[in-house]
């Protein structure tokens, strides 16, 4: 029986996920490491943008990136259309359109990608919408909304929602009175 992948849209959940996996894939890396005895070098970014570095244990990590550095010009090329066909056919055969992906990988190789803060930004933004496009979905059928932290957000968006109201009408009386005395 295959178990459904889709993102966690509880932070604190997806934190604690990523805190356990990332456990069990830097145990993976450094077993393939050992028995097969090749070079590994992993870099995770958590849910809260915190980088972790892997490598090799029994390898120093810079003699690792100098023997990358030092494969031909051609070898990489070859690497890198692989990599791009098989992400193409990932995100083809998942239907999943993350513009992001798209735009790396339709780039010619001579282009200049983009900025990590730029493409760390959008990612940024495209959480914002989703997050907002869940909460309006709640708010469009809130009895189908099954999730607690879907209805903690609903919560607490509709508690915001309540005190931004709260202030105007403050503002508004104010101006009110201003204009009596």
């Amino acid at each position: 029986m295959k178990i459904e992948l889709k993102k966690i849209e509880c932070p604190k959940e997806r934190s604690n996920k990523y805190s356990k996996r990332k456990k069990g894939i830097l145990k993976k890396a450094e077993e393939l490491a050992l028995l097969c005895d090749v070079d590994i070098v992993m870099v995770l970014i958590s849910p809260a943008n915190k980088p972790t570095i892997f490598h090799t244990p029994s390898r120093n990590l810079s003699q690792i990136l100098k023997d990358f550095s030092n494969i031909s010009i051609q070898e990489r090329n070859e690497r890198r259309a692989y990599t791009i066909k098989t992400l193409k056919n990932l995100v083809d055969k998942n239907n999943t359109e993350d513009p992001i992906v798209i735009d790396h990988l339709s780039r010619d190789r001579g282009e200049v990608i983009q900025d990590d803060k730029k493409i760390t930004e959008l990612r940024g933004y495209k959480e914002l919408l989703d997050e907002k496009k869940l909460i309006l979905e709640g708010w469009e059928n809130p009895t189908k909304v099954n999730d607690l932290c879907r209805l903690n957000i609903m919560d607490n968006y509709l508690a915001s929602s309540e005190r931004h109201i709260g202030n105007i009408i403050k503002v508004k009386i104010q101006e009110e009175q201003q204009t009596l005395i």
